[in-house]
């Protein structure tokens, strides 16, 4: 187990010397817009993207495009970004929006979903039905859009998978290698046996679901229930 690990590590490391040694490929729109008070879109092409200012320090992952709306509010349009600090963060996407008061998570646009993985952050998810979930940390799940019943999709709360963790993070992990093996060495013991856990989690939100499609269908049901009886008041008066 413990080769493995070293293994995992090394190749996570390996990543990092190449990052390193990789040139930079920003576009920004406008141009030099990064560190201005305006709207600026932003394009990280062959390199991954590293930005910090006073209470926040993100990353976007090469290929990834988003869009810095204000000091404390992204929007991520496509790729993955790991916020590593924020205070009062706001992240949006086409399916949700992220809403943090401190700490460090990550999401991924991919296809029709985007998942959120939150790794300390005191996270909540606001869907686009109005409904909010929070995400507790060392935890993840996908949501995605709309359905038939005016709801919002979304998957299985689960226990992050620290190997998989571990290969997204050593690409944008900004320090030395040892430092980074520190950091998961801290994040293995602060995480702790997530599996029974994540069980439990997501019986609760699956009975939730379940509790608001039921009350959806009731109302449906009441609807229904209105119209006949006005139909039947109207062919009355006639």
């Amino acid at each position: 187990m413990r080769i493995a690990w070293r293994i995992l590590i090394f190749i996570a490391a390996f990543q990092m010397e190449v990052r390193v040694r990789a040139s930079a490929d920003l576009l920004q729109q406008p141009e030099a817009c990064i560190n201005t008070q305006e709207l600026c879109s932003l394009r990280a092409n062959r390199q991954a993207f590293h930005y910090q200012d006073q209470n926040t320090k993100l990353h976007l992952k090469a290929k990834s495009s988003a869009e810095k709306i204000a000091a404390h509010q992204w929007r991520l349009t496509s790729g993955t970004v790991w916020v590593e600090k924020a205070t009062d963060f706001k992240l949006e996407t086409l399916f949700a929006e992220m809403e943090s008061k401190r700490g460090q998570f990550w999401v991924f646009v991919e296809n029709e979903k985007v998942s959120v993985r939150n790794v300390d952050a005191d996270l909540v998810i606001h869907f686009r039905d109005g409904k909010s979930l929070p995400l507790p940390a060392g935890f993840e799940f996908w949501v995605s859009g709309i359905n038939s019943l005016g709801q919002t999709e979304y998957g299985m709360i689960e226990a992050v998978d620290l190997r998989k963790h571990i290969l997204d993070w050593g690409p944008l992990f900004t320090g030395t290698v040892a430092q980074f093996r520190g950091a998961v060495e801290k994040l293995k013991e602060n995480w702790g046996p997530l599996a029974v856990k994540g069980g439990n989690l997501y019986q609760e939100v699956t009975d939730r679901k379940l509790a608001s499609i039921a009350e959806e269908k009731r109302q449906q049901d009441l609807r229904r229930q209105r119209i006949l009886i006005d139909d039947q008041k109207v062919r009355r008066l006639y």
